[in-house]
């Protein structure tokens, strides 16, 4: 009788001990750093693209940018599920929606405080995941 008492209690004093995270905790969303959303930004190009010198602005979640090659258009993108990577300073990893139909997931890498990139998951002809950098397969902007 001593043991099975022994028993359920050492189980009851060790079962919060293993307590267990739960399996559908929320992922904390949060905007873009506000080094990024007070300047007004140049896109230029990667080396594989061509001609891009875009006046943009960064809001909390959406990038207005002026394109010359439109004739002065303006256009819209956004982002969603916005979440920041606690191991690497300066990334965030983020939803770029370019059109009701078209999205793309995208890594943003925040290198000064005057320059940072936006790197799709899957450039073309690259092995790997967010392997786009200055030369190819990244969307340099720069103050």
């Amino acid at each position: 009788m001593k043991k099975i008492i022994l028993v359920i209690t050492t189980i009851f004093l060790a079962l919060p001990l293993t307590a267990v995270k739960p399996v559908n905790a929320k992922t904390k969303y949060t905007s873009l750093p506000t080094s990024i959303r007070s300047h007004v930004w140049y896109r230029l190009t990667d080396g594989h693209q061509g001609g891009f010198h875009d006046r943009t602005t960064f809001t909390k979640k959406s990038v207005h940018a002026k394109a010359s090659w439109t004739k002065h258009k303006t256009y819209t993108w956004s982002f969603s599920k916005i979440r920041k990577d606690s191991k690497h300073k300066g990334t965030y990893y983020a939803n770029l929606k370019f059109s009701k139909h078209d999205s793309s997931p995208v890594k943003i890498k925040v290198i000064s405080s005057k320059q940072f990139w936006i790197i799709k998951k899957h450039p073309l002809f690259t092995s790997g995941n967010y392997q786009g950098n200055a030369n190819y397969g990244a969307m340099v902007y720069k103050r």
